[in-house]
């Protein structure tokens, strides 16, 4: 649904690490996704038109039922994206992440 709109581009942010055998057999281990551990599951592009030029802004949204907790490496990830004013947000459902994407669009940012 938000990734119908033409101001919203959503990656889904796949985070873990994959073990692969070398050529000589020894374990070799990759990382992949955006953030590292504790990173949300889905990174936002917002078209933010308000300014003199439009410019996307990233919008980290971690999804969660409405019981959902986040772990432990989840709420450190998302201590550190607010020491670094970064838009990282827990949506509970569709109509809830709409929400932060529209403050995006206002605001050209979340807030708090």
């Amino acid at each position: 649904e938000l990734g119908a709109l033409y101001y919203v581009v959503v990656h889904r942010n796949n985070v873990g690490v994959a073990t692969f055998a070398a050529e000589d057999g020894r374990p070799q281990r990759v990382e992949y996704g955006t953030g590292g551990e504790g990173a949300p599951d889905l990174l936002f592009e917002v078209l933010y038109e308000r300014g003199p030029t439009p410019v996307w802004v990233a919008l980290w949204v971690e999804l969660k039922t409405e019981t959902g907790e986040l772990r432990p490496s989840q709420v450190a990830w998302h201590a550190a994206a607010a020491k670094m004013h970064r838009n990282a947000v827990v949506a509970r459902s569709v109509e809830q992440s709409r929400y932060f994407v529209e403050m995006v669009r206002e605001h050209g940012r979340v807030l708090r």
